[in-house]
């Protein structure tokens, strides 16, 4: 072996320069510039380098996203716009403007108010639906019933 790289060990260890992070959930990490610390640099014995740094503070913002039922409308009246089926708009109209205030309540924080509303916008989209279907097989059974009935 050689002589000289005998005494280009590695410094031993030290565990004063381990930093443990704690485990986390994924969230978004949003530093805070005014808080971050350069690292501190061990004294360089070797041509190994250990690097350390402060305690840093972490700031987590975490966002809930609300449902808001906005492409549902918006694909419901364009296909009821296509068929023709104009009386399902008296439902899609108020339920886009639900979904609407659901958008702005949720970027303003009210989680609650966010779901109340894209709850309301989810039930006219569902009555724009099931109404309109509703309708035509009530109709049919009676159209059947009078064709029966006449003949």
């Amino acid at each position: 072996m050689d002589p000289s790289r005998e005494s280009q060990n590695p410094p031993p260890y030290n565990p004063d320069y381990i930093q443990l992070l704690p485990v986390t959930q994924h969230h978004e990490y949003i530093p805070d510039p005014n808080t971050l610390n350069p690292p501190i640099l061990q004294k360089q014995t070797s041509n190994a380098v250990v690097v350390g740094s402060e305690p840093q503070t972490v700031f987590i913002q975490h966002r809930v996203t609300v449902a808001d039922n906005q492409n549902l409308t918006v694909v419901l009246m364009i296909i009821c716009g296509i068929l023709g089926n104009w009386l399902t708009f008296t439902c899609l109209i108020p339920a886009l403007i639900f979904s609407k205030q659901s958008i702005e309540a949720s970027d303003r924080g009210d989680i609650e108010t966010a779901r109340k509303q894209a709850r309301k916008a989810l039930y006219l989209d569902l009555a724009a639906i099931f109404v309109p279907i509703g309708i035509g097989i009530i109709t049919f059974i009676l159209y059947f019933f009078v064709v029966l009935i006449a003949v």
